[in-house]
This record gives structure tokens, C-alpha cells and sequence, in this order.
């Protein structure tokens, strides 16, 4: 058995050295960690410190490997072409010139330009020449570094060669707003940010080294571009349906905006991965921490004072949101995996009090300024229930794991007491507490009367409840989303997504926040001097 295990690993290190696509590298992390799960059940392993070593060993030597055998080892530029049927038909101009220094292109498709930008949006198919085989494809959003944004030098070339029509942009053509249709039609709202992991990342991981990724099909399948872009979900997430409430148009990752001109109507700062403290999702790879986000904030608003005058950079400052959804990692991808021993040191109510603590300095330091007035703490949702630990914790009929839930709500309980001390302690802010786990466990348990058939199955996976493997290619996933609750192992579909930004906004379908919800934060009026 062992000698079996060894070629196992032997295998999987010549994959790794000789793959040029993240797909292929997510897929040898499935199967890595599915064996090290199932040794660590089988016999006296321990999953984490094992797992852990012959990861480590495995990219080390891969990477330098490669650079011995020159590979490629995070390419993109050889993915299959999604359907492009969808983008809208104007005035069609094609150009020619070597993309990135790599490949000779024909651009094809509807393009807008933004000279003061050096961007060009709305790119439909990027070919290379002489071939039918695309090379990459782009989407009609600005600031999407890997799906909008062509190299400098392609820009110059495209405005040379042509004067095209303006593209509609699709971040402000979405659907009308959703819920009972009472959105904001004023500035009330003048910029949105958020901050968390992947339950809000828009796409900042795209950029970054690590396997927490979600820019390869089929995620994004049904956004309204059709492909991925580092959402991680089938569509959109409740950020997206937040910021259409709000009247703004999607929030852009932080890592794709060029400028302070892209974050004057708001910035995503989340990263999947991400967890209150600085240890958890450390084995994924590369996030931006939550203490990262919140310093990130910081520069933008000093740069704001500069570029816009400390008049109506305070202004835009007190009358923005300030978004946060973080805390699932700090379970997901610490505690409950007992990474460093961590659950013979803390109880689940000490670990509670930690998570809380350690928040509560950032809120406080996010407010410290004395700009920022309107705050939204969003808690953890009900990770029992989700399929990764209905397969893991070996449930008979789709019940959720109690004793995982139970752990997350002493947590938001705990957030919540914390939201309310620091109302009295910081007057003039308002934080709201927003319990998501009570609408997110409300769908599960009366999925039927949601419109769901399944609220216990992923629609993208493998294994029972479709949480053993996660979501890799588009041959997993299944035929109609709209039925399903959980889109992959740990996260909802784009229509739970939905109903979840409804009840935050207004308590649609129930109300989760407090003292009051999105809507009437919203609304507030607030100075930047009170």
C-alpha cells in the first residue's frame, strides 16, 4: 500500500511540473487532498501536517522545475471559446497586432474605446491568426484585467486603426433592480466597498497565486457575460444585486481598477481565502487579508482627499457603504481542521471571542478616522449545511451538521453583541448586524416553498451531495441551476444569491439586520462632521 501511494505522488509531481493551465492544477489539488483525506480516515495520519508537506514539496520543486523546462505553469491564453452569441451586435471593426508580445491576434467583436483609461471594453473573440482556435475571450466590463483589458501597446494599435461606436456597458444595463422594486434612484449611496473573502470576491483572486479561484468555466455561466469572472458562483453574487439597489453599477475588483477615477463609485477589496485572522486560508495561496483590506481603504481615502479636496472627498467618505462579509475561512480552513493543534488551545467559545476581538479592532480602526459613518457586519452562514460537510460529516438524509452550526451561531451572536457595544462606543456610526445564516438556513430548511428542489446537493461537484470533489469543468455541474441551493461545495447559486440581497436590503423575505437594514442605512442623511 505504501509503495502504491509513493508512484501516487511520484505521478502527481510530473503533473505538476508539466501542466500550463490553473485547471489542471486545481484538478492534482483534488486529487491530493481527496487521497490525504482518505488516508487520514483509513489509518493514524495526520491530514493537515501531511497535506501540507507534500503540497509544499510538490510546488517547490515543480516551480523550480519549470523554470528549468520553461513551462508555463498559470497560462490562460489557450482556453476554449465560451459561446459568444450573446454580446450585443453594433459596428463591428477588426484590427491586427501581437497581443501581450505573445501572439499574433485578429480582434473581432464590439469595441469601445477610453483613451484616459488606455482601455478597451466590450472585446468580443481574441483569435490567433491563421487559426480557429481562440485564444482568449474578454467580457464588457471595464477594469476585468484577464477579461476586458488589452496590453497598452493593442490599445494604441486599435486607435489607430479604427474609430469604433461605443459599446453599451454592461455593468449599468442589468435587469431592473430586484426585490419589490424599491431601490435607490438618488446619490444617496454614492460609492459602495466591500471587504470579505469569497462570499463577495468579484474576481481580486484572479490576479493572484492561488488555488482559491473561480476564473474557469463553469463558474460564471450564467452572469450575464456567460463566463467566468472570479465570482464564485453560477451567476451573480448578493454584492452585485446590492449595488443595483443601491444605483450603482457592479462594484470592480480592487486589483482590476486602474486608478482612483474606477473606485469614485466604490471598490471590491475581497478575497477569497481571507478570514479574520491572518492564519486562515494560508493554505490556499496568495488572499489579501482582511488587515490588508481594511489598510487598502485607508490609501484610497487619503488619495481621495487629494484628488477630489477634502470637502467632497468627505462627503463621498460618510455617505458610502462599507461592506463586510468575512469569518467563513477562519472555520473552514482553521478551526475545524485543527490546523496547529488550534482546537487543543481554544475552545469553539474561546475561538469565538478571538474571531470577535480581532474584528472589532479592524471596525475600529476602519471607523477611527471619524469619515466612514455606515457599516455593514455581515455574519457566517450555516456551514453545517453546506455539502462539503453534509459528505464529510457523513449525513444520512441531507440533515445538517448541528454541531458545526451551532459553533457559527454562538459566533454571530457574539458579532452581534460586539456591533451593539461599538454603537455606543463610536456615536455618529452606524454599524448594522446582519445575520445571513438566519436567511441562508430559512431557504435550506423551506427550499420548496424558494421554488428549489434541492437544498442539500451542489449542482458543481462529485461525490454525495456533490462535496467531495470540488466544482472543476463544465461536465460537473448541473443542467439548471435555478433548482438548486448550493451552486458548489461551500456556495449559492446566483438566484439564492438573490433572495439573500432582498432581505438584506429590506427584509424582503426576512428580516436579518440590526438595528435597521440596507435600505434605511441608505437612507440615512449624514454629514461627515457629525
Amino acid at each position: 500500500n505504501y509503495c502504491c501511494i509513493i508512484i501516487f505522488f511520484i505521478i502527481i509531481f510530473f503533473l505538476f511540473i508539466f501542466i500550463n493551465d490553473m485547471v489542471s492544477w486545481i484538478q492534482s489539488y483534488c486529487c491530493v487532498t481527496t487521497i490525504m483525506k482518505l488516508l487520514a480516515r483509513e489509518g493514524n495520519f495526520n491530514y493537515a501536517a501531511l497535506w501540507h508537506s507534500v503540497l509544499y514539496l510538490l510546488l517547490f520543486c515543480s516551480l523550480a522545475l519549470s523554470q528549468v523546462f520553461n513551462c508555463q505553469l498559470v497560462g490562460r491564453d489557450d482556453r476554449e471559446l465560451n459561446d459568444a452569441r450573446h454580446w450585443p451586435r453594433k459596428d463591428v471593426v477588426t484590427a491586427s497586432g501581437v497581443f501581450g508580445n505573445l501572439y499574433p491576434v485578429t480582434i473581432g467583436g464590439v469595441l469601445a474605446l477610453d483613451a484616459d483609461a488606455g482601455v478597451v471594453r466590450g472585446v468580443e473573440v481574441v483569435m490567433q491568426a491563421g487559426s480557429e482556435r481562440p485564444v482568449r475571450t474578454m467580457k464588457s466590463v471595464t477594469g476585468m484585467r484577464n477579461d476586458g483589458i488589452l496590453p497598452a501597446e493593442m490599445t494604441s494599435r486599435l486607435n489607430a486603426a479604427s474609430n469604433p461606436a461605443v459599446a453599451p456597458d454592461l455593468s449599468t444595463e442589468w435587469p431592473a433592480s430586484p426585490g419589490d422594486g424599491v431601490g435607490l434612484q438618488n446619490d444617496s449611496v454614492p460609492a459602495f466597498f466591500i471587504f470579505g473573502d469569497s462570499t463577495v470576491d468579484c474576481g481580486n483572486n484572479n490576479y493572484l497565486e492561488t488555488l482559491a479561484r473561480a476564473d474557469v468555466p463553469p463558474y460564471g455561466r450564467d452572469f450575464d457575460t456567460h463566463m467566468p469572472t472570479g465570482r464564485f458562483s453560477n451567476g451573480r453574487i448578493s454584492v452585485d444585486y446590492l449595488a443595483s439597489l443601491m444605483g450603482l453599477p457592479l462594484v470592480p475588483a480592487f486589483l482590476s481598477q486602474r486608478g482612483l477615477s474606477d473606485m469614485l463609485k466604490g471598490s471590491n477589496l475581497a478575497s477569497a481565502g481571507a478570514g479574520i485572522l491572518l492564519s486562515s486560508g494560508a493554505d490556499l495561496g496568495q488572499h489579501i487579508s482582511f488587515v490588508q483590506q481594511v489598510q487598502h481603504i485607508t490609501d484610497i481615502q487619503a488619495q481621495m482627499m487629494i484628488y477630489l479636496g477634502e470637502q467632497r472627498a468627505s462627503d463621498l467618505i460618510s455617505r458610502s457603504i462599507y461592506y463586510i462579509s468575512i469569518g467563513s475561512n477562519d472555520y473552514i480552513h482553521f478551526y475545524l481542521r485543527n490546523v496547529s493543534g488550534i482546537r487543543a488551545l481554544y475552545s469553539a467559545v474561546e475561538f469565538n471571542l478571538m474571531l470577535t476581538k480581532t474584528l472589532s479592532t479592524q471596525i475600529k480602526h476602519l471607523a477611527s478616522g471619524g469619515l466612514i459613518k455606515k457599516i455593514v457586519a455581515v455574519g457566517v452562514g450555516p456551514l453545517g449545511c453546506v455539502p462539503h460537510y453534509l459528505w464529510e460529516g457523513n449525513s444520512q438524509n441531507g440533515e445538517c451538521i448541528e454541531g458545526i452550526n451551532a459553533m457559527v451561531k454562538a459566533y454571530n451572536s457574539a458579532l452581534h453583541d460586539m456591533v451593539n457595544e461599538i454603537n455606543t462606543q463610536l456615536p455618529g456610526v452606524h454599524i448594522l448586524f446582519c445575520n445571513i445564516y438566519d436567511a441562508l438556513y430559512n431557504i435550506v430548511q423551506n427550499s420548496t416553498s424558494y421554488g428549489f428542489e434541492s437544498a442539500t446537493t451542489a449542482c458543481c461537484g462529485a461525490g454525495r451531495y456533490g462535496g467531495w470533489i470540488m466544482c472543476l469543468l463544465p461536465a460537473m455541474a448541473c443542467q439548471d441551476s435555478n433548482v438548486y441551493v448550493w451552486w458548489d461545495e461551500y456556495h449559492p447559486t446566483d438566484r439564492v444569491n438573490r433572495f439573500l440581497a432582498e432581505s438584506l436590503w429590506s427584509g424582503m423575505h426576512q428580516d436579518i439586520c440590526s438595528p435597521m437594514n440596507i435600505l434605511e442605512l441608505a437612507s440615512l442623511k449624514i454629514s461627515p462632521f457629525d
